[in-house]
């Protein structure tokens, strides 16, 4: 066989990429993996400079327990055996500030149910109501992603389509008129890239998730990129970095994958690239299908992120910060929260230090810490078509000034913060557009709305013989739904030989 000619090619190497690449190779398929970027990962690759070094997209994951769906789907793709995975705090996975109240998310639907229950004594009713409605929304999807074939499936279905119509909020909202019973349930907004009364109703999946526990890998995102690459280089699989994708064609049964060092061929191709991507710009018009055209050019993508990246040398331990995830929110109005974004009235702190005591992610007695906010693409787009590093003074100042008031809501976890940071570094929106590809600088993928999920989102089969989508576009945003994609992917990719 030639050098060119492959079993399966994937475009992307993002969480779902690499996921499809494993499955592929795993199987003995000759696999070629392609990427843009010099490095592998997309939002697992991490950030480093000097000799500190942070995750940009993966800050803890959820179901790795014994009997974890994610840890099966790992185990499968021979990842599991590869990472050490580090369990944060089940008594308090994450830590949420509001009103000035403080709820600690425990391990465990119990658990979660209980803790409520203590600071709502006398909202027993609506807090068993909202438990039953998660369990629902659990078994639904499950019986779902089985398909009609399931016994349960017509059943269940006048559910799933209310779940398919409705908002996260709004079923809330049929529950509970308790604006901070409200929130509680609705923690994983920032999860899914939007307040509850816009989110899908399968945002509950995020909760659910998490409250199988939460964990985190020893090293780091890397530590799981590296896994992928191993598992792949392992396996017989081909990755090919700085190989951008610029048009995919179909000849005699074989597609021509051409990029901008040469071109490759392939029975089967699997896209990691964000659907709107990949249907308006990467397939050739002759195999292109115009419905799905026509479906990528409507789909509204996810918000993207305003970070900032620190090192300090104070002793964050001793200030309260532990392994939980820290979750600030001004206001228990989440749609506030995300329409003033730039007041910062709700981010996401988190210290990879204190999750890894081992981290090699800053030297000895110092910490990294990770700060993310919700941010627009809008207000940074006039830079959107100039490099990375290269975008001006403007640029800078309007991150830099950014970058001061988030600090400021910070020191009030963290005092004094400022005196002590020894490296900072700031990003918006354009960090995922440059370096990911992510329209419009979305985290998530095509927006996690009612009609953008479930059906509304892209299928992993796709009608042209021989392509399979996975990543974000597919079954939702998020690193696990990511892998759970690339490995559904390159197994059909396969199957279908």
């Amino acid at each position: 066989m030639k050098d060119n000619i492959f079993d399966v090619i994937v475009v992307g190497s993002g969480a779902g990429g690499l996921a499809a690449a494993a499955a592929a190779s795993k199987a003995k398929a000759k696999t070629l993996l392609l990427e843009a970027m010099p490095f592998v990962g997309g939002y697992i690759n991490p950030y480093t400079v000097k000799d500190y070094s942070f995750d940009t997209g993966l800050h803890y994951l959820g179901e790795l327990g014994k009997n974890g769906s994610f840890r099966k789907r790992l185990e499968k793709l021979c990842i599991w055996e590869r990472v050490a995975f580090v369990e944060i705090n089940p008594d308090c996975i994450g830590k949420y500030y509001f009103n000035d109240k403080v709820f600690c998310l425990p391990k465990g639907m119990e658990n979660f149910k209980k803790r409520i229950l203590t600071m709502f004594p006398n909202e027993k009713k609506a807090v068993e109501s909202l438990i039953e409605l998660l369990k629902d929304i659990q078994k639904a999807a499950a019986i779902g992603s089985k398909g009609p074939k399931h016994p349960e499936f017509t059943k269940y279905m006048p559910f799933f389509m209310k779940l398919m119509k409705k908002s996260y909020g709004q079923l809330i909202d049929e529950i509970t008129n308790n604006q901070e019973l409200k929130y509680i349930f609705s923690i994983m907004s920032g999860e899914a890239g939007l307040p509850p009364d816009r989110a899908s109703a399968f945002t509950a999946l995020i909760l659910l998730h998490y409250l199988e526990g939460g964990y985190y890998p020893k090293g780091g995102s890397k530590a799981l990129r590296d896994a992928f690459v191993d598992a792949i280089k392992e396996n017989g699989g081909i990755i090919k970095t700085s190989h951008r994708v610029t048009k995919i064609y179909k000849n005699n049964g074989l597609f021509k994958v051409l990029t901008n060092k040469g071109e490759f061929l392939s029975k089967k191709v699997i896209s990691d690239v964000d659907p709107k991507l990949t249907f308006t710009q990467l397939l050739d018009e002759k195999i292109n299908v115009e419905s799905l055209k026509k479906r990528a050019l409507k789909l509204q993508p996810s918000i993207g992120s305003f970070y900032a990246f620190l090192v300090t040398d104070l002793d964050l331990e001793q200030l309260g910060l532990g392994d939980f995830n820290l979750i600030h929110t001004d206001t228990v109005d989440l749609n506030e929260a995300f329409d003033k974004w730039d007041e910062f009235k709700n981010f996401f702190l988190t210290v990879p230090t204190l999750k890894d005591r081992s981290c090699t992610c800053a030297p000895k007695n110092f910490h990294t810490i990770e700060v993310i906010s919700m941010a627009p693409f809008e207000p940074f787009e006039k830079w959107a078509n100039k490099p990375s590093r290269q975008r001006g003074d403007d640029y800078l100042k309007l991150k830099l000034s950014l970058g001061d008031r988030l600090l400021t809501k910070v020191e009030r976890y963290i005092p004094n913060l400022r005196k002590h940071i020894v490296f900072k570094d700031f990003a918006t929106p354009l960090s995922n557009y440059y370096w990911v590809n992510a329209p419009f600088g979305g985290d998530y993928g095509p927006n996690q709305t009612p009609s953008q999920m479930g059906p509304g989102r892209f299928p992993i089969k796709t009608n042209i013989d021989g392509f399979y989508l996975c990543g974000a576009g597919t079954l939702a945003g998020g690193i696990a739904p990511s892998i759970a994609s690339g490995d559904i992917a390159g197994s059909l990719a396969l199957k279908e030989s």
